[in-house]
């Protein structure tokens, strides 16, 4: 089995539909990072449901490991690429995962360990072990499900809560510097979230800092 999250990005996310001009991909999202109540126990293991990536299509039982990542996946059932399918992280979260779109699904690690992915479609689903190693403690935003390290995010309209997190855990003992308040309102939420807000259309590289343990992190914005 090749190496699943193997695509090394090192912390450097890079994604269209996060930039200017990028298209509103909240709704989407939403849908699949919330979660899922469905009895899992009930459900039968398939080997029908398999993602695709890099040419490299993986059944059921696979272990997907990586470091430092971020990978782009196709869901397919029966070797052709699905939407109405939902996930859920099982086990202690050592990635994020959120819809992209369709059949893509975007997986972020997020802390090292080992969890499992699991993919569900009616009353069916097929199980993958991910692991993350080496990734470094390190301070990230996770947006709709995305893990940001260091980098520009946003999309049209942004009006959405970001979590800080550190080593992969959310914190709320930190600083924050906005570079440029005419761009976006930001305001922090009783948990610790902040919440951003746009206020007209434009881009910041080093619009958000965030001081934390006597280090500095800054992010850029693009709405």
């Amino acid at each position: 089995m090749k190496k699943f999250l193997a695509v090394i990005l090192t912390l450097v996310m890079v994604f269209s539909m996060a930039a200017c001009g990028g298209e509103d991909t909240s709704d989407a999202v939403q849908d699949g990072t919330e979660g899922t109540t469905v009895d899992l126990d009930a459900l039968e293991e398939t080997d029908q449901i398999t993602l695709l990536w890099d040419d490299d299509e993986m059944q059921t039982g696979g272990k997907l490991t990586g470091d430092n990542t971020t990978a782009m996946v196709e869901v397919l059932y029966d070797g052709q690429g699905i939407s109405d399918y939902e996930f859920t992280v099982e086990g202690a979260p050592c990635i994020s995962a959120a819809i992209w779109d369709g059949p893509v699904l975007r997986v972020d690690a997020l802390k090292n360990g080992s969890c499992d992915l699991v993919i569900i479609r009616g009353e069916e689903k097929a199980t993958f072990t991910c692991t993350v190693e080496e990734l470094p403690e390190t301070l990230a935003l996770e947006w709709l499900g995305y893990i940001i390290y260091r980098d520009t995010f946003g999309t049209p309209g942004l009006d959405d809560d970001v979590r800080v997190l550190f080593n992969g855990e959310q914190i709320s003992d930190y600083e924050v510097i906005v570079a440029d308040e005419s761009l976006a309102e930001v305001t922090r939420n009783a948990d610790g979230s902040l919440h951003i807000k746009a206020l007209k259309t434009g881009e910041v590289e080093d619009f958000l800092t965030i001081e934390y343990e006597g280090e500095s992190w800054v992010f850029g914005l693009c709405v």
